[in-house]
């Protein structure tokens, strides 16, 4: 993610990526505001990192259509 400056929900508009940068109360959070990815509510990289999917096998998993040993 390149750095912007992080604003508030009043301040953002439509295409500003919505992904909450800071823990708190609501009224005190700040978003990305990077351009969201057409179709979502994020920009390209929260987006990734809101709807990643594991799916868990014997000794594998798959991530993002990958498979990955399972290291205990």
């Amino acid at each position: 993610m390149t750095e912007k400056e992080a604003y508030s929900f009043d301040e953002i508009n439509r295409n500003s990526c919505r992904y909450i940068l800071n823990d708190g109360k609501p009224a005190s959070f700040l978003f990305c505001t990077n351009t969201s990815k057409p179709g979502s509510s994020y920009c390209e990289e929260h987006h990734k990192l809101c709807h990643t999917v594991f799916v868990k096998t014997k000794n594998k998993f798959m991530l993002n259509n990958k498979t990955q040993t399972l290291i205990r």
